[in-house]
């Protein structure tokens, strides 16, 4: 069972059934509540032989708690393309209001045919700086944001020469 209060870590507690989603999975859930409602709650099992387990083990003197706080949408893109192996990943990501949100990306693409995308930085919007020339950032999410990776292709120029071994050289160039 999940006990949980809204009063206080004293209770009065109300009670949700877990429910088993698999093997050793369960869930439970509290009714939706206000913004900046502190909930205390606890867990209790019964095992088929009627040994209790709690969680935490001094419960109800001993509880979890957490305050409710808004969601908000990270966007991110990337231009002109997207190149895999970015976090948060691409398209729509929910962060709870608050939380302090790690981006990063890689320099640089596997090359493909002589070609990889190198990662010139990030525009951003809504709460996030507006641009930056690096590969991460780490910003605090207080409402709905942006998110834009900078992409620019880059070739391989291999230099060679005869005799072999004079010039050996692999570069990238955009």
């Amino acid at each position: 069972k999940l006990f949980w209060s809204t009063a206080g870590p004293g209770g009065p507690w109300l009670t949700n059934t877990l429910s088993l989603i698999s093997n050793d999975l369960y869930r439970a859930e509290i009714p939706p509540q206000p913004q900046n409602t502190q909930i205390y709650y606890y867990l209790q099992a019964a095992a088929a032989n009627s040994i209790v387990g709690k969680n935490p083990a001094a419960a109800p003197a001993e509880v979890h708690s957490f305050v409710v706080v808004n969601a908000f949408t990270l966007f991110v893109t990337g231009q002109p393309t997207q190149v895999p192996g970015v976090l948060p990943d691409y398209g729509f990501n929910a962060f709870p209001s608050g939380v302090t949100v790690h981006a990063t990306a890689p320099y640089y693409s596997p090359p493909t045919n002589g070609a990889r995308d190198l990662c010139l930085g990030w525009i951003g919007c809504c709460g996030i700086p507006p641009a930056g020339t690096t590969n991460s950032l780490d910003f605090v999410i207080r409402g709905d944001s942006f998110l834009s990776w900078q992409w620019v292709r880059a070739y391989s120029l291999t230099q060679s020469s005869s005799p072999t071994g004079l010039v050996s050289a692999e570069t990238w160039w955009p």
